[in-house]
């Protein structure tokens, strides 16, 4: 458990033979263990810990963060917000934003933590005000508009981001 305490090892020594003592000990251990020692868990599964966090978690980080939970239109038409994993990918990405400078090898790094599933995903200084980030397929959220690449990537300031992806079907 994440959160174990065993009030016993606080007894002193002197005390071994105190039963009252002990047996209170013991009852306030119960409690703990019932009660406080799964919320704590809980808390830190559920809400603190932004890989893991449900849908009440991800909120209050949109909270902290300052990032609404957004909403798209889905083929049917319907204003649906985004699914939890979407949701924790923006909020993992303004994090990593607010603290890591945008130097080429950090956003590599960011490019490789936000998307691991992609094969190939590096980024490029053009020497020109501009970089380069080259995916080897195209992302599903990207696909469908649901997110600005320019305002979702990490970038230093001034800095025009061209965004590439590898063609579907290849030559050769």
């Amino acid at each position: 458990e994440l959160f174990a305490w065993n009030s016993l090892n606080s007894l002193l020594w002197q005390y071994n033979e105190a039963y009252a003592v002990q047996s209170l000990l013991q009852s306030n251990q119960k409690f703990y263990d019932e009660s406080t020692g799964q919320f704590f868990t809980d808390i830190v599964n559920n809400v603190m810990n932004l890989e893991t966090a449900n849908a009440f978690g991800l909120s209050i980080w949109g909270q902290y963060l300052k990032i609404p939970r957004p909403q798209y239109e889905n083929d049917e038409g319907e204003v649906v917000p985004f699914t939890d994993d979407l949701y924790r990918l923006l909020l993992k990405a303004k994090l990593l934003k607010i603290h890591n400078r945008p130097t080429i090898p950090n956003i590599n790094k960011f490019l490789q933590t936000l998307f691991p599933d992609q094969e190939k995903i590096y980024c490029v200084d053009n020497l020109d005000m501009t970089i380069s980030i080259y995916f080897s397929s195209r992302p599903k959220f990207l696909q469908r508009g649901y997110v600005n690449i320019e305002d979702f990537l990490m970038r230093p300031a001034g800095v025009r981001a061209i965004v590439n992806f590898a063609e579907e079907k290849y030559f050769g």
